[in-house]
């Protein structure tokens, strides 16, 4: 069974504030990495991750994310954030991601994560998120990148 590529691999350095006194970093941190992994991904594909437009903010709150850990990551290092596209509904996104860090002679996965998001718009200041339907363009580009990962990744990383 071939492995699929990644959309998109980024490299984010570990920064002293991501870390424990251990100099080991923060499960919360994960977090961080998959929005920021995303935020490149959608710069890549040209379309905000925020929009205003009339007064009215549209964007994608995630509705579920889960991480899971496999060995730690440290002060100094540099995480690898592959993200990889697996389904494109209406209005939402899920993404997964492996973590890998390059130690020695060999790249190890240090943990793998998954997220989904909904596109979602409020109208004013306090009132309720609504779903809606991802802009056609988008959930166009989004689509290809589930259909073929491998070829989307060389195009995706020529953008950062």
């Amino acid at each position: 069974m071939r492995t699929r590529d990644p959309v998109l691999t980024v490299a984010k350095p570990v920064e002293f504030f991501d870390t424990d006194m251990a100099g080991i970093v923060h499960f919360s941190c994960f977090f961080r990495y998959m929005e920021f992994a995303e935020a490149r991904l959608f710069e890549s594909l040209g379309f905000p991750l925020i929009q205003q437009s009339s007064g009215s903010f549209s964007g994608f709150p995630r509705v579920k994310a889960e991480c899971q850990y496999s060995a730690p990551l440290y002060f100094g290092e540099t995480v690898q954030i592959e993200i990889y596209v697996d389904a494109v509904g209406t209005s939402s996104i899920t993404y997964s991601f492996r973590f890998r860090v390059t130690k020695g002679e060999g790249t190890g996965l240090i943990a793998k994560g998954t997220m989904t998001t909904v596109f979602a718009s409020v109208k004013n200041p306090g009132d309720p998120l609504r779903s809606v339907a991802i802009p056609d363009a988008l959930r166009a580009q989004l689509s290809a990148c589930v259909a073929s990962a491998g070829s989307t990744q060389s195009s995706a990383q020529a953008q950062q």
